[in-house]
């Protein structure tokens, strides 16, 4: 089964102003684009049984490590999994990457806090801190070589875009730039998730 973000994503490709909450706030969980997404989730499970037994109680790692058992036929996902794929896996170099899929208002995605570093107001060492948040910032890009390939920029993806072991980066850019893709709602209650 999917994440509830999946979820909230599909609400956006169906047309929603925001997820969960509209740009002023409103909760609009019960608006037509969120029906559409629920709908949508659940006739995958009960019209159509298309998920595996036990889908409801597969976490992220699970389903990832299905995939690359070769078990399931494809997976929607973050970006960064696609280098991850073990060379000793039945799927790798069999596997393509593409945009994420569109509804009515298009192509969306939710983007991620991936990255969330900040200075303390009280710190000790809050010169150090603020040039270490500055250095992370202008050189973004070296955070895809960690193990994890995360980035918090579009300028960090742009510049391995063209490399092959990064094709999962020019279909998360058209996913980032595409109109229906909006980030988390700002409000002070929302969980980081």
């Amino acid at each position: 089964m999917p994440s509830r973000r999946s979820g909230w994503r599909t609400s956006l490709q169906a047309g929603s102003s925001g997820v969960v909450l509209d740009p002023k706030g409103k909760v609009i969980i019960d608006n037509p684009p969120h029906e559409t997404a629920l709908a949508f989730y659940s006739n995958l499970h009960n019209k159509y049984k298309v998920d595996p037994s036990g889908a409801a109680q597969t976490d992220w790692a699970a389903a990832q490590n299905f995939f690359q058992q070769g078990k399931t036929a494809m997976m929607r996902f973050w970006a960064h999994a696609y280098p991850l794929i073990p060379k000793n896996s039945p799927v790798y170099g069999k596997v393509g990457v593409a945009p994420m899929i569109a509804g009515k208002a298009g192509v969306a995605g939710i983007p991620g806090p991936w990255y969330p570093l900040g200075v303390p107001e009280k710190g000790k060492q809050n010169e150090l801190a603020t040039s270490f948040l500055k250095f992370s910032f202008d050189h973004n890009e070296l955070a895809v070589q960690s193990s994890l390939g995360l980035a918090a920029r579009k300028s960090a993806f742009v510049h391995y875009e063209n490399q092959p072991k990064y094709a999962n980066f020019k279909p998360l850019l058209q996913t980032l730039s595409a109109p229906a893709t909006k980030a988390r709602p700002a409000n002070a209650k929302w969980r980081r998730s």
